[in-house]
């Protein structure tokens, strides 16, 4: 698995994705998730789901898998970070 993200000047990604393109998907999932997470947390899963298509032969779905596992994902983290701190607080 490759989670090193070429970017060329324009701002393209080499797997097609633009800045923009992560940063609107980043805004929403924050949105979503409602302070659960932090935002450095979704950029990176979605940086990382994104890389693991890279050379995916069929490009069309991929934003759609990349959401809904960034989702899956960021819900076990914030799942566990809840858990996590409320452990803390009965020690």
């Amino acid at each position: 698995m490759n989670e090193s993200v070429l970017i060329d000047e324009s701002g393209i990604q080499a797997n097609g994705r633009s800045d923009s393109d992560i940063q609107a998907m980043t805004e929403e999932l924050c949105r979503e998730m409602q302070g659960t997470v932090s935002r450095v947390a979704v950029e990176r899963t979605l940086t990382t789901l994104f890389a693991r298509y890279e050379d995916a032969p069929v490009q069309l779905f991929v934003p759609i898998l990349v959401r809904r596992q960034a989702k899956d994902l960021l819900r076990k983290l914030a799942a566990e970070a809840s858990a996590a701190n409320i452990a803390g607080q009965l020690s």
